[in-house]
C-alpha cells in the first residue's frame, strides 16, 4: 500500500516542530490507514500521535494513543512495533512520574528486543530504564542499565562516550563490594 499523504504531512510538520498540526495529520493518517485495511500502519500512526502528544505534555491523550497502538500490534503479533510502542509507553509513564508502570513497560520492551536480537533499539530502552531505576532509588541497577545500553550502541556522541567511561568506575567499584 502506498504511503498516505497525511502521513507524509505529519512527518514534515513534526520535523518542523509544529506538533499540534502534526498530531492532527497523524490522526487523519491513522483513520485513513484503518479504512484502507492497513492496521499495522494505523497503529504506527497512533504511536506517532502518542509521541507528539508526549511532546505537547498531553499525558492522558498520549497514553490513550500509545495504548491503542500497542493493542493493534499485539493483535497483529508485530513484536518489533510492540517493543517500540512499549518503549514510548514507558517514556510517557516516566514523564508522568508513574515509575512502576514505566519500569514494567520498559522491561517488557527490553525482553522483546532481546528475543529479536535488536541491540541498538534495546540500548535506547535501557537508557530510559536506567533513568527510571535511578528515580526509584535503585541506583546500582540504573547505572548497570545505562552502562549496558551504552555498550550496545554502535555510534556514540561525545557526551555518550564520556558517560560510558564515567559509568565504568562506579559499577566496577560496586561489583567489588
Amino acid at each position: 500500500m502506498p504511503e498516505i499523504e497525511s502521513h507524509q504531512r505529519g512527518l514534515q510538520l513534526y520535523e518542523a516542530g509544529q506538533l499540534a498540526r502534526a498530531q492532527a495529520a497523524f490522526s487523519e493518517a491513522a483513520n485513513e490507514y484503518r479504512d484502507a485495511g492497513d492496521l499495522a500502519m494505523a497503529g504506527e500512526m497512533l504511536n506517532n500521535v502518542g509521541v507528539v502528544q508526549r511532546g505537547l505534555r498531553e499525558w492522558e491523550a498520549a497514553l490513550a494513543a500509545v495504548t491503542a497502538a500497542l493493542t493493534l500490534f499485539i493483535e497483529l503479533n508485530d513484536r518489533q512495533r510492540e517493543a517500540q510502542t512499549l518503549g514510548n509507553l514507558g517514556s510517557i509513564r516516566m514523564r508522568m512520574n508513574d515509575l512502576d508502570e514505566a519500569g514494567n513497560a520498559l522491561s517488557e520492551a527490553v525482553e522483546i528486543y532481546n528475543e529479536l536480537d535488536e541491540r541498538e533499539e534495546r540500548a535506547f530502552v535501557l537508557n530510559l530504564f536506567g533513568q527510571v531505576r535511578i528515580k526509584q532509588g535503585r541506583h546500582y541497577d540504573g547505572l548497570l542499565d545505562l552502562e549496558v545500553g551504552l555498550a550496545d550502541r554502535e555510534q556514540l556522541s561525545a557526551q555518550q562516550r564520556w558517560l560510558k567511561k564515567l559509568l565504568k568506575l562506579p559499577t566496577k567499584l560496586l561489583r567489588g563490594l
